[in-house]
Parts: C-alpha cells; sequence; structure tokens
C-alpha cells in the first residue's frame, strides 16, 4: 500500500515469516489439495476398490439394507446386497471365487476405508490367508477411495432416476442392479482405450440387443402346467431388470398369484408409453383354491333384533344461546358460580375499585 500511495503515515512494518502465526492457523488453516496416486494397477484385480454404504434407509422388497462394491483397473463394477454390514466378508468371498473365476487372475491388493467392517479380525485373517494385501484410507478421508466413491455416487444417480421416472418404491435395490449391469456396458471410455468395463475385462464387445427400459411394462406367458384352460395364457408384469445366469429377462408379476420373480423372453409394451406404477401393487403370492359355492337364499335379519322398543332414543341436549336463557337455567347458574369460585380460588386475578 505504501508503494503504490494508497494510504500515508503506515508504520513500517518487519514480519518475521519464519514465526507461526497461532491467529492464523487457527482461523485461515484449508485441508491440502489431494493428488492422483503415483500407483498404477497393470492388470485386471491387482487392485480392488470396495465400499459399503446405504442409499435409503427403506429397506428393499427383500429386506437389504446396505450395498457393497467391488471395482478394479477395468472399472467393471461388482454390486451385492446385505441385510447388516457384518456381511461384508462374506460377500467379499463371494466376489473374489466369481472374480477370480472369470478372470483367471488373482486379487492382489484391498483398497477401502477404515470402517468396521473391513477392519475387523476375521477379515484380517481371510486376507492374510490368500496373501492379499489390504490398503486402508486416513480417517476422514474419503478423497483416497475416490473410485470407490465417484463409481457409487454415479450409480445412485443412475438408479435414483430410474426409481424417479417409475415411482417403484422399494424397488431400490433392483434399480441398483440394473443400474450396475447397464453402467458395465456402457459408452466406451477415453480412460479406458475406448473400449466399455465389460470389454475391457472379458475381452469382449458387449451385446445390448436385449436392453429394455426399467419400469416397461411386459407380458409374461405362462406354461399351460401353471394355469387352467380357461385363463388367459399370459400375466401382465413389469420389467425391473436382468439376470446375470439365465437367458431372459427378470421381472416381478403384479398379480396376487404370481407374485415370484420369474424369468422370461416375452413381449413388451411400446417403451416410450409406460404406465405408472405405483408402490404397493406387487403382492405376495398366495396359494391358488377353487371358489366356495355360495348360497343363493335371501338373508333376513333375525326378528328378535328388529324390536323398535329396545332402541333408545338419544336425547339432544341444546346449548342456550342467549344469556338470558342461561340465566333463566338453575344447572347453568351453578356452574357458573362454580366457575367464578375456583378462579377466586386459585387468585386468577384481584378485585379492585374501578378507576375513575
Amino acid at each position: 500500500m505504501i508503494t503504490k500511495s494508497l494510504v500515508i503515515r503506515l508504520p513500517e512494518v518487519h514480519v518475521d515469516k519464519s514465526v507461526i502465526c497461532s491467529g492464523c492457523q487457527f482461523r485461515k488453516s484449508h485441508q491440502s489439495p489431494y493428488h492422483a496416486s503415483n500407483y498404477k494397477s497393470t492388470y485386471p484385480l491387482e487392485l480392488v476398490h470396495t465400499d459399503v454404504f446405504r442409499l435409503v434407509k427403506q429397506p428393499s422388497v427383500r429386506g437389504m439394507r446396505y450395498m457393497i462394491t467391488f471395482i478394479d483397473l477395468s472399472r467393471y463394477v461388482w454390486v451385492m446386497f446385505m441385510k447388516e454390514k457384518s456381511k461384508a466378508l462374506e460377500k467379499f468371498k463371494e466376489f473374489k471365487v466369481e472374480a477370480e473365476k472369470v478372470t483367471g487372475l488373482a486379487v492382489k491388493i484391498l483398497q477401502s476405508d477404515n470402517e468396521g467392517e473391513y477392519v475387523s479380525k476375521e477379515f484380517l485373517e481371510y486376507l492374510n490367508k490368500f496373501k492379499i494385501k489390504r490398503q486402508l484410507t486416513c480417517p476422514n478421508t474419503p478423497q483416497q477411495n475416490g473410485v470407490s466413491e465417484r463409481k457409487n455416487r454415479h450409480l445412485s444417480e443412475v438408479s435414483w432416476s430410474m426409481l424417479h421416472d417409475n415411482v417403484l418404491g422399494k424397488f431400490w435395490a433392483e434399480a441398483m442392479h440394473n443400474a450396475t449391469f447397464v453402467v458395465n456396458r456402457r459408452i466406451p471410455q477415453q480412460n479406458l482405450d475406448y473400449k466399455s468395463p465389460y470389454e475391457k475385462l472379458f475381452k469382449v464387445k458387449p451385446n445390448v440387443s436385449y436392453f429394455r427400459v426399467f419400469g416397461s411394462v411386459c407380458y409374461v406367458f405362462m406354461p399351460s402346467s401353471q394355469r387352467h384352460k380357461l385363463e388367459k395364457n399370459v400375466v401382465r408384469s413389469i420389467f425391473v431388470g436382468y439376470d446375470s445366469e439365465r437367458k431372459g429377462w427378470s421381472n416381478k408379476v403384479c398379480l396376487p398369484l404370481s407374485g415370484n420373480e420369474t424369468i422370461i423372453e416375452d413381449e413388451f409394451d411400446q417403451e416410450q408409453n409406460n404406465e405408472p406404477w405405483q408402490t404397493g401393487v406387487f403382492q405376495q403370492p398366495q396359494a391358488q383354491h377353487e371358489e366356495l359355492r355360495r348360497s343363493t337364499r335371501i338373508r333376513k335379519p333375525n326378528p328378535k333384533y328388529a324390536a323398535a322398543n329396545l332402541v333408545e332414543p338419544m336425547e339432544e341436549e341444546n346449548e342456550p344461546e342467549s344469556f338470558e336463557e342461561v340465566n333463566s337455567s338453575a344447572a347453568w347458574r351453578a356452574a357458573m358460580k362454580h366457575e367464578i369460585d375456583a378462579l377466586l380460588q386459585n387468585e386468577t386475578w384481584a378485585l379492585v375499585p374501578k378507576p375513575q
């Protein structure tokens, strides 16, 4: 300010920059930016990123509350659902067996945060058994597990968009599974050499000809062994995802007699004209039974219960509409006196002379 003559008579102060100002440290400190990791994995499953998170508080239709994801170099996502966080080790074992079987490679490093499900004694013993290195983030630094955090956010946004468009409440787990299935086969990415995660991992291009819009109305053909001759050949259903173990689509049937999940390969309605489906239309399956024969006799009430002299008329209590009517009733005058006596006894007010 002195150099540019912005002020006058400013005293010259020499600041020793080697001295740390406590006030500045307490109120001006900021977190340093996080830089990209120097370590880069070179093949699938060499470094696996994992995270447990909760999309909503409401449990899914199968009672699931949490999700756990596993992501490797190919950015292919394995998503699994749990009722409790303590099942994380069990889900990791399932992932390890499946991933190593399809790739022929072994998991080398597991990157996770410091949550209790990852630092338990059982989890550490399992990692040591298979010579898997554990790599944890520092406390309160989710940025160090950025691959999982960003992917979980992306999948959450996609699944929420599906749920919002079709209003399918408790089917958030199906929406998340469907979103993961689609994202793994999505448009090729530049950081994956313009390949999809599926192609990067399995070395083949994904076939997406069977993709359908989440929540589309479809019609499931019912085999003759599951229906009567006079019943309809199809059951109206709603599409909620894909089945990775079978050829066909996974859907939830909305009729009470067919509430179980079914694998189909049938006809779909026009997807751009989907009908809105509200939560609660999907009911639990019920046992099939033949309707009982109903009597055609006209029902009449028992005469002994119809005697008019047994019905006591209700007396209507009319409230007075003016002070004259109140004052003319001894019961109302007694009630007013009782109220005034109670107010005086409780010293609600004090009687004073009228001001002049």
